[in-house]
């Protein structure tokens, strides 16, 4: 089976007690399946094992559990005695940090992408706008869509388009911004798709059927339930989705990188139609549109504004890039709009973001026919099977839509787990680095989802997880934002007063001990939704993704290994992240010690909050 084009996202266990005094040893004495979580509390820490007679295996992951970006150096000192016999190794070496493979592929085409979203986020700190509100007046384009209905098929519209080609910043300022006339091609029950009149290709009215059907049934329907539906300013019932030449030409030929397509925020923000100085005037932007809005990449076949994209491609991107995009139009609309926010109580960009490729995970189980907390396969995601989405649809046309991406932003991160920027709050770190926080952000989310969703029934069956992630799209009363957003989410939704290290000594064993045949005495340390290994393995044996490089390897996180007797190894943990080690012997092994220090053989600063979760396996 070959993939179609690849063009392309601490309550279980215990807590061992802290040392007291000058004490720094912790005995750790686990049966099979046990964990177990330790904490330095600014003291050299001191893990001590038993000899055992038969084999033994502990994995563990060495976490700093700073709310920062900030790389902690570490040192780790083994030493055994006793006899034993000790069979160490390194399962996986770490893939170089770039690469030819898909990772170039997607990190060039977000690199644009995030380009824009950053100069967005800049201009709305600098320019306080006012949001606009349903009934407000003014909304809609110049097409009047005031009135509380569609415009029908035919009909002519005019847009503002406040993104400026040189330097991908944005204005409110008329005199600067360029006019869009588009045509609306098809109205459906929740979109209106509309094309720019100097457009050189379009779709057949049989794509825009099934893109306005896909709107409806999987993005609108999913999106909705999970994120909040949309506070429709422009009270027409509809979301606009614009293809238009001004996407495509944001890329220059040959660049080998595209924008398949944004979300503008200032298209929420209130406009004075009288005034073209935008922001001067009392907080008004007269480049809005007044209107919830998604601009995609448009078909150009004959590559007549940048590099051509064919009609399957722009329709392909239209359907993953519309479920992520959707996702931000909705949580920005929730924190500004619905609740009476401002444009400064947008999420935190590594929560945005991982909502947003969460946004494209549902609608692809949607869209597959699949549930949550099913342990999902490769074989259950992929093959010439019909998926429900469509009668010409395959499991596999579904999972390279919706699903690869995310697997591949994982692995990514996988490769990288203690050199991933994490929790980064107003920057994203582009390039691979922000591939690896995205993989990071989908996971931790959709294990999130898993452990503290309500159970149920909901928009994806196996759950009522939605109630969750309607939680951290609004922020709740106080617009939180980040880790405050993900911790002031389980206390409203579950009742649950947890902390961040608690959540990340659970979370980030995981990827290393779920599915590997042992029956875990946490069951917060596996992933319900999916059967990483197994998806990975198929991904690695596939002919048409096996020789990418986050795939090159059956299963991709990095696990480093060191000997039973003395040895020292030295790393680094960024902010929220772990590096992951394993000891194993295959029938004894001695008493041994891992000691946890500085570069220089002292204490680890207590501003890392450095924890280790270990898990027998064997």
């Amino acid at each position: 089976m070959g993939f179609a084009a690849l063009l392309v996202g601490c309550g279980g266990g215990t807590t061992a007690p802290k040392p007291t005094g000058d004490s720094t040893a912790v005995n750790l004495d686990l049966a099979l399946g046990q964990g177990q979580t330790v904490t330095a509390d600014g003291k050299i820490l001191k893990l001590q094992f038993p000899a055992a007679s038969g084999a033994r295996e502990y994995r563990l992951a060495v976490q700093s559990a700073s709310q920062t970006t900030a790389s902690t150096s570490m040192k780790l000192v083994t030493s055994a005695s006793g006899s034993g016999s000790a069979d160490v190794r390194t399962r996986y070496a770490a893939a170089p940090r770039l690469s030819s493979g898909l990772a170039q592929r997607w990190a060039q085409r977000d690199a644009m992408e995030l380009r824009l979203r950053l100069n967005i986020r800049a201009y709305l700190r600098d320019h306080p706008l006012q949001p606009a509100r349903p009934g407000s007046g003014g909304g809609g384009p110049a097409f009047a869509l005031r009135a509380a209905t569609a415009p029908a098929v035919g009909d002519t519209l005019h847009f503002n388009y406040p993104v400026q080609k040189t330097d991908l910043t944005i204005t409110c300022d008329t005199t600067k911004d360029s006019r869009i006339t588009a045509v609306v091609e098809k109205v459906g029950q929740r979109a209106v798709f509309v094309a720019d009149t100097g457009n050189t290709a379009d779709f057949s009215a049989t794509d825009y059927q099934q893109l306005a059907d896909e709107f409806d049934n999987y993005i609108f329907a999913i999106d909705s339930a999970y994120f909040g539906g949309p506070a429709d300013i422009d009270n027409n019932g509809h979301v606009i989705v614009l293809f238009t030449k001004e996407v495509n030409a944001l890329t220059s030929k040959g660049s080998q990188t595209f924008i398949g397509g944004f979300f503008i925020p200032t298209d929420l923000a209130r406009r004075n139609a009288s005034s073209t100085a935008g922001s001067q005037t009392a907080g008004t932007c007269p480049t809005s549109n007044q209107a919830e809005m998604l601009y995609l990449l448009a078909p150009d076949p004959n590559g007549d504004f940048s590099d051509a994209v064919s009609i399957t491609r722009a329709k392909e991107n239209a359907r993953s890039v519309s479920s992520h995009e959707f996702q931000h139009l909705l949580g920005a609309e929730d924190r500004i709009i619905k609740s009476d926010g401002t444009f400064n109580d947008l999420n935190d960009v590594w929560l945005d973001e991982g909502l947003s490729h969460v946004a494209e995970e549902l609608v692809g189980l949607a869209a597959g026919g699949h549930g949550v907390r099913n342990n999902l396969t490769f074989n259950d995601v992929t093959g010439s099977g019909p998926a429900p989405i469509g009668v010409t649809e395959t499991q596999t046309k579904v999972f390279n839509t919706f699903f690869l991406d995310d697997f591949g932003r994982l692995a990514r991160y996988f490769l990288n787990p203690s050199g991933t920027q994490t929790v980064v709050a107003d920057k994203d770190p582009g390039g691979i680095a922000s591939l690896e926080m995205r993989g990071f952000a989908w996971v931790f989310l959709r294990w999130l989802g898993d452990h503290y969703g309500p159970a149920g029934g909901g928009a994806i069956p196996g759950s009522d997880e939605q109630v969750l992630f309607q939680r951290l799209a609004s922020g709740g009363p106080t617009h939180q934002a980040g880790i405050d957003d993900i911790i002031g989410a389980i206390a409203d939704v579950t009742g649950q007063q947890v902390t961040w290290p608690e959540l990340l000594a659970d979370f980030s064993i995981m990827p290393d001990v779920d599915d590997v045949g042992v029956s875990l005495s946490s069951s917060l340390q596996d992933l319900p939704t999916w059967d990483l290994r197994d998806v990975y393995l198929g991904l690695h044996n596939n002919s048409g993704s096996g020789q990418n490089p986050e795939f090159l390897k059956p299963y991709p996180l990095t696990v480093t290994s060191s000997d039973f007797v003395a040895d020292t190894v030295s790393f680094s943990v960024n902010g929220s992240a772990e590096k992951y080690f394993e000891f194993s012997g295959t029938s004894s092994v001695p008493t041994f010690e891992l000691k946890f220090t500085d570069p220089s053989g002292g204490a680890v600063a207590g501003s890392a909050s450095l924890q280790v979760t270990v898990v027998r396996t064997q």
